[in-house]
């Protein structure tokens, strides 16, 4: 019979035999991994493990450490990857990929909305010219439905990207050259409803496929400083509205409307190619291949109705400034250059606006913001505005109004975030989408008012705001930005917000 000696000598013998036959295995896993092993490598990890994290067994005897244990953390998705790299904990290139959609995001921002801010350069013109026989007011319902479609369909894009992912990638490479064909066509059109359908509508539609896309793409890039990200894209509708008037001025001066547009087009054309290369989600394959269901919670909201109460309020009256700043001035004997300049001035402003609001909306209290916005926008119309008769006084009241009202939608992710403290289940580009379709009611409210309050075109030389055709503008403007604070201070004093 064999001694215990003995036994144990002869374990310890096939122990030590098992150990190199699997540290044999071992190597060749690691050279020659089979194809349903992920490289050790991968998972900081010296075991092969199946991808799923899985240990495979090689030998009986020998335990493989987890993929998910304390050694082993949990692997990381390529999003979370490609995540750390754009936030400086990857390759360099990723990081540049965040910067350049911001940077595109921007551009689109300063093409569209800026050309659209401009619009007071072409109501003067399409009187000047008498291409077609409407009143002033008439003219600016141009303005209205390329602003109401831009804004008020906000919402339903956002139903559109959430449930069919494909109408995003659509949206995302086709806005810009629909754009681009809404002016072509207006740049053919001879009276007041064709432009209206082409330099408004059709415009307007392929603004809000480029503007929206962009929007979601940003939202998808940028999960911390969302405020700041997105007042940087919405400054570009002021860079835009500084850039733009002096290129389309001397052109609508010189050669007419007609090839204003035309040249419109082709600048929204040529950028297209860079838009397609660069504006884009982290990964188009990490869409959901299905239709996901959208969260109706914040119907039940209290936050939600103060907030899109006071969006739709000062909504109302923050158009008519932009629209006319540059008839009242040569109302009041000024050139058609002055006017081009508040334009300018105005439009500047609102970039400054929309960087410095949207940041405070990222560190401050969002109800403060607000009320201080729609306060200062009240005082700078009715006192400013509605006393100015001459270029410093008109130069004031741009400036004025451009840095406290030109930023006000660069708030959008700050009131987002305090909805989502009632309905934690709510996206950020779903709830700023339903804001943005509220403040599409603005400009239809905006119409009815000018159709009521301008019932005449203007004199051809006024004194002040006041007692002159524009003195409905005025007042309406002045007393919704007060109507706006007034919402908001007793939601606040009620403690709904």
């Amino acid at each position: 019979m064999e001694t215990e000696m003995e036994i144990e000598l002869a374990a310890m013998n096939g122990e030590g035999r098992a150990a190199r036959r699997n540290s044999t295995l071992l190597a060749m896993h690691d050279l020659f991994p089979p194809a349903n092993v992920v490289r050790s490598g991968f998972l900081n990890s010296p075991f092969p493990v199946a991808r799923d994290g899985s240990p495979i067994p090689l030998m009986p005897g020998i335990i493989v450490p987890s993929a998910n244990s304390e050694e082993d953390p949990a692997p990381r998705s390529d999003v979370q990857d490609l995540e750390a790299g754009a936030t400086g904990g990857g390759v360099p290139k990723k990081r540049l990929r965040k910067v350049m959609v911001l940077i595109m995001a921007t551009i689109v921002e300063a093409l569209l909305w800026g050309f659209v801010f401009s619009f007071g350069l072409f109501q003067n013109q399409y009187a000047a010219e008498g291409v077609f026989v409407a009143r002033e007011v008439e003219i600016s319902m141009i303005f209205i439905a390329a602003v109401g479609f831009m804004y008020g369909s906000g919402a339903v894009f956002e139903v559109l990207f959430t449930r069919f992912p494909v109408v995003l990638k659509v949206c995302s490479r086709c806005g810009l050259p629909v754009a681009a064909i809404g002016l072509f066509l207006a740049s053919r059109s001879t009276e007041a409803w064709q432009f209206i359908l082409t330099q408004g509508l059709f415009y307007g539609i392929g603004a809000a496929m480029q503007y929206y896309s962009a929007y979601s793409h940003i939202s998808d890039w940028y999960s911390d400083n969302k405020g700041f990200a997105f007042g940087m894209m919405l400054a570009g509708s002021g860079i835009g509205g500084v850039v733009i008037p002096l290129i389309i001025g001397p052109i609508l001066k010189n050669q007419g409307s007609t090839k204003a547009l035309s040249v419109w087009a082709i600048v929204l054309i040529l950028p297209t190619p860079v838009n397609w290369f660069y504006l884009k989600p982290r990964n188009w394959n990490s869409a959901p291949a299905s239709p996901q269901p959208l969260d109706w919670s914040f119907l039940k909201s209290k936050v939600f109705w103060v907030y899109q109460g006071a969006n739709i309020i000062q909504s109302a009256g923050y158009f008519l400034p932009g629209i006319y700043v540059a008839t009242f001035a040569q109302a009041l004997g000024l050139s058609a250059w002055e006017g081009i300049s508040l334009t300018a001035i105005l439009n500047i402003c609102g970039s400054f606006s929309s960087l410095a609001i949207g940041k405070l909306s990222d560190i401050r209290d969002v109800p403060n913001i607000v009320i201080a916005s729609m306060a200062a926008q009240s005082v700078s119309v009715l006192l400013v505005w509605g006393l100015a008769d001459n270029m410093a006084h008109l130069s004031v009241f741009v400036i004025i109004y451009g840095l406290v009202a030109g930023g006000f939608t660069s708030i959008y992710s700050g009131m987002a975030r305090e909805i989502r403290r009632d309905c934690p289940n709510m996206s950020d580009t779903w709830m700023m989408g339903i804001l943005s379709s509220g403040r599409g009611i603005g400009p239809i409210l905006c119409s009815i008012t000018t159709l009521t309050l301008f019932s005449s075109n203007p004199e051809d030389t006024i004194k002040e705001g006041y007692g002159s055709p524009y003195e409905g503008f005025v007042l309406f403007s002045g007393t919704m930005a007060l109507l706006g604070v007034a919402v908001v201070s007793l939601a606040k004093w009620k403690r709904w917000i």
